[in-house]
């Protein structure tokens, strides 16, 4: 008998895992998820930020350095603080067992494995908690309530639509253990600490920003835990048991500083909205309700567009047993009146501002909503899991009855204030209220129980699976798998063939990018990047120098063809790769952020290689990493505006290396003219001199050149590219239109240029190939050597016939880099606007910078000493014990 309910308690924990893999498995078949398709489960985010980031680690986890700096977030910069919130989890080195191409089946297995652990987490944490338990069981069908409730949250809207974002519900996986370990300090006489501390410093380890979140939802329960102890007068209590958890919760998050402090102070190079409280509503109210019921979802359209209202539906029988909680007898009415009001606290903390900044780290949150919606919706899942004692109580039938019939009701009242339900959607509510009723009237009769459980599982089934098929058939179709695989394996060959040729540092521009994070994906230095780390300076100051250029709140960088011969040659651009007519087209395919220009409009550039689908050309006038400058470097100061003239600052940066007011550029005369279309703009130029010309169209920065019909730059009857359109990311910076004579005549039309219906101004420029060439014989110092380069390590030397002065180096300035020249300490200093800067003496030298991750010594010392208190703590309490 005994071995029979040994099988029966381990097989409720093993179906907890592998139900949820089965059922998002069949909703993966269905949608056409690959290995069963062409689909797959990447979608927004995902495909612009994690699937490069996922690739990175794996061709970087035998070069730990590289995850300290990285030189292919966007000009280079500190990586930790992107390991900490995308990479931390373990889980992610079974990514190194896929090849770059198939990173996408990668997710695909963790986002299925994430569903199985949460189920199990879940499911452990309603059939362990001594609180939930207390006033006993449902017998034998325990096991049912748990997996039936475990699986409404493992698919819950939270976990549905944001189980793209695979670094947080790898964190929430760990959240059920967390309430867990708390409910046996609060509740348990063997007084366990162990599972609190552990699994709440795993997940801060794992993904940080989770655990800020977690961090407030648990401030909020024990302050309605130390109500409660008041109501009972249990002060001892109160006292012991609120110092423990203060303490323990303390000590947990000390062990996550290693990965939350250095986040928090690369955070601050960010911009975000300012915190300030205010009442202001966040959604409609009615919305609230409408989501509850039937659920929400990102606009299936555009999938980046997500509700404002709280991500808290976990299936409509969830609702109706909240409701019963609230009629079960064995539920003391203390008890119902605090959660009522701790309901009504977290919906109002969703709804006011002020309350939802807080969540969301005392800022607003870019993009995904209601981030903190999973708290709620656990909440919901213990709360009905509180009321099934009802289904074992009498008169069971009328009260599930009465309940379904207010959850009608509620349903009515939010159609009223001007929910939208659709027929569909109606039926399914009314349908399933109805199966529910019967369900509840056929448990009451002992001799149909198994019936009227099996069709309140089926009801939650159906429910549940109607919902998650609805919005993974749009979500899991966004990105066709053979094109993601043809364009990266193409491009991946490329780059791996151009490091065998040439190892030493240098950058890489295409024309077709996949998304602004390429260089990630394929591995070699770029200027681009989009991640959230991204420091906001570095974005401004790469969209200054020409390259894309950000609006609003954009914080990415593309290399958008490039910039200018000179600047690109100053960043060290050497090698240039051209896409053929089909990866382009795979490229659009994927559908993430790409640009897609049919050609190099680069000056100055030679082929050097022939590959399938790939030609690699060379610029072999590119700066190496480290350059002479001259001191006047020191006092270039900018401000991006996307409105100026850019020429006029590529002067300025250009001439004072050499310290020359010497310009590169001349500023041509743009003339308007009548064009032959209603929607072109047109304009004359007249070459006053020879050399390489260049355009940038200028307008308002927050307001990004959206038009019905892509605009393309039409000079002498030749298109130099679009913008807008498939090329939606591209060509919106300096646009290279080709070599002019002095004199020659050059006609420039915007086709549907009216059509973007903005202030535009168009600037001309030509550069001066003499100056282009003093500059690089200036800048590229025979006397600098050895310049190597690995991840926060630079290292250089200086010959005996070096002069001294002022060196450059193509990173952004940063105050962590240290410097040692031979063995005496230095520092770097900002040039040229936003570039890091050296002073060497005369003479031979050994150079070497290394990087310090800003608050990572002190994080690792606090995670620590955190650890080791913990561990001795445990340690000697067992021993006490034994005692």
């Amino acid at each position: 008998m005994k071995r029979i309910e040994k099988k029966k308690y381990w097989n409720g924990y093993l179906l907890s895992f592998f139900l949820p893999i089965l059922f998002l498995g069949i909703i993966m078949v269905l949608t056409h998820v690959y290995p069963f398709g062409n689909n797959t489960v990447v979608v927004n985010d995902m495909k612009n930020q994690y699937l490069s980031l996922m690739t990175y680690f794996r061709n970087n986890i035998t070069h730990p350095r590289n995850f300290l700096y990285s030189y292919q977030l966007g000009l280079g910069g500190n990586f930790f603080a992107a390991f900490a919130y995308y990479l931390s989890n373990p889980f992610n080195l079974l990514a190194c067992l896929f090849p770059p191409s198939a990173i996408p089946l990668f997710f695909m297995l963790n986002t299925l494995i994430n569903v199985g652990w949460l189920g199990l987490t879940t499911y452990t944490l309603l059939n362990k908690s001594i609180y939930l338990n207390k006033n006993g069981s449902n017998g034998q069908y325990k096991i049912f309530w748990c997996l039936l409730l475990s699986l409404s949250f493992t698919f819950s809207a939270f976990i549905t639509n944001y189980q793209l974002c695979v670094m947080w519900i790898n964190a929430v996986v760990l959240f059920p253990l967390v309430l867990l370990g708390m409910d046996r300090i609060l509740y348990n006489s063997h007084k366990s600490t162990w599972l609190y501390w552990a699994s709440l410093a795993g997940l801060f380890l794992i993904n940080w920003y989770i655990g800020i979140i977690v961090a407030f939802f648990l401030f909020i329960l024990m302050v309605f835990w130390t109500i409660s102890m008041i109501i009972q007068r249990n002060f001892i209590d109160l006292l012991k048991k609120g110092i423990k958890v203060g303490l323990l919760t303390a000590l947990s998050i000390g062990i996550g500083a290693v990965m939350l402090l250095p986040s928090y102070l690369a955070q601050r190079g960010v911009n975000q909205q300012g915190f300030k409280f205010t009442f202001n509503p966040v959604y409609q109210p009615h919305t609230l309700f409408h989501a509850l019921l039937t659920g929400n979802s990102s606009d299936f359209a555009n999938p980046m567009i997500f509700p404002q209202e709280p991500l808290i539906f976990c299936g409509l029988f969830t609702v109706v047993l909240v409701i019963l909680f609230f009629m079960n007898k064995q539920i003391h009415l203390s008890e119902k009146l605090l959660s009522l009001v701790l309901l009504i606290f977290l919906g109002c903390s969703t709804y006011f501002m002020g309350f939802y900044m807080i969540w969301h780290a005392f800022t607003m949150p870019n993009g995904f909503p209601q981030r903190e919606s999973f708290g709620m919706s656990l909440l919901l899942i213990c709360i009905a899991y509180k009321a099934i004692g009802v289904f074992a109580q009498p008169k069971a039938g009328i009260k599930v009855g009465i309940a379904c019939g207010i959850v009608l009701l509620i349903t009515l009242m939010t159609a009223k204030a001007g929910a939208k339900f659709s027929l569909s959607e109606m039926i399914e509510i009314i349908g399933s209220l109805l199966l529910v009723v019967i369900s509840a009237l056929l448990v009451s009769h002992h001799s149909n129980q198994w019936m009227g459980y099996g069709i309140l599982g089926l009801i939650v089934l159906v429910n549940m699976g109607i919902y998650n098929y609805q919005i993974d058939k749009v979500h899991f179709s966004r990105m066709p798998s053979q094109a993601y695989s043809y364009v990266v394996s193409r491009y991946t060959r490329a780059i791996h063939q151009l490091k065998k040729q040439d190892s030493s540092f240098y950058r890489v521009g295409s024309n077709a990018e996949l998304t602004p994070n390429d260089p990630f994906t394929y591995n070699y230095n770029g200027v681009q990047a989009y991640i959230s780390q991204q420091p906001t300076s570095m974005t401004d100051y790469i969209s200054a120098l020409g390259y894309y250029q950000k609006h609003s709140w954009y914080r990415w960088n593309t290399f958008n063809n490039g910039s200018t011969a000179a600047v690109n040659d100053l960043l060290g651009i050497k090698y240039y790769l051209l896409a053929s007519p089909q990866v382009l087209k795979d490229t659009q395919k994927v559908k993430s952020m790409p640009t897609w220009n049919r050609e190099l409009n680069t000056p100055g550039i030679k082929l050097k290689d022939e590959l399938p689908e790939i030609e690699i050309y060379q610029n072999k006038m590119a700066f190496p990493l480290v350059f002479n400058v001259s001191k006047k470097t020191l006092s270039d100061i900018y401000q991006y505006n996307p409105q100026s003239n850019p020429f006029d600052y590529f002067n300025w940066v250009l001439a004072s290396i050499e310290g020359k007011q010497n310009w590169i550029y001349s500023k041509q005369n743009v003339y308007s003219v009548k064009s032959e279309s209603q929607n072109d703009i047109s304009y004359h130029v007249r070459a006053s001199a020879s050399g390489n010309v260049y355009l940038y169209l200028a307008h308002p920065q927050a307001t990004p050149l959206y038009a019905p019909a892509p605009t393309s730059f039409i000079v002498n009857g030749t298109n130099k590219g679009e913008y807008g359109g498939r090329n939606a990311y591209g060509e919106n910076g300096v646009l290279y239109i080709g070599k002019f004579h002095k004199g020659e005549g050059i006609n420039i039309t915007l086709k549907n240029g009216k059509l973007l219906n903005q202030p535009l101004q168009l600037f001309v420029a030509i550069e001066s190939p003499q100056r282009l060439q003093q500059l690089h014989q200036y800048a590229v110092n025979p006397n600098i050597s050895d310049i190597k380069v690995d991840g926060d390590w630079i290292t250089f030397k200086t010959s005996s016939k070096f002069k001294g002065g002022y060196l450059g180096l193509s990173i952004p300035f940063d105050p962590n880099w240290s410097v040692r020249i031979d063995h005496q300490k230095d520092h770097v200093v900002k040039i040229l606007g936003d570039l890091s800067g050296i002073k060497v003496p005369q003479g031979a030298h050994q150079v070497r910078l290394k990087y310090n991750v800003s608050g990572l010594k002190i994080g690792m010392i606090i995670s620590i000493i955190s650890l080791i208190i913990l561990s001795g703590y445990e340690i000697t309490k067992r021993k006490l014990k034994r005692k």
